[in-house]
């Protein structure tokens, strides 16, 4: 019982540890680095809502990775399912705007 219970507290300690490093690289505007970060957050199923969707943001605006609006959208849905504001407002912008999805009034 001791053994699962410090099992489950590293596996805590790891998990947080990948988002505030992700954080931290964030802040200091290193692209490379966030994408890695945000990348094993999301590896290690962390549903993080603004890791997912700071993510996203990297993968929409090319930051650290190759530009690519399917996976963005992916991420930016994770964190909407995780009711981060910041990806409800992300995600309504972008359908309000038709940049990389047609225009929908609907769903934004």
């Amino acid at each position: 019982m001791f053994w699962q219970k410090r099992k489950k507290s590293i596996r805590f300690s790891v998990k947080e540890a990948y988002i505030n490093s992700a954080n931290a690289y964030y802040d200091f505007n290193n692209n490379t680095e966030v994408f890695k970060y945000y990348q094993l957050v999301e590896k290690e199923n962390i549903d993080d809502g603004p890791s997912l969707f700071r993510l996203g943001v990297c993968y929409f605006y090319g930051k650290g990775i190759k530009k690519n609006t399917n996976m963005a959208l992916a991420f930016i849905k994770k964190a909407v399912k995780c009711k981060n504001i910041y990806a409800y407002y992300f995600l309504g912008t972008i359908y309000f705007s038709g940049k990389a999805v047609k225009k929908s009034d609907k769903l934004s």
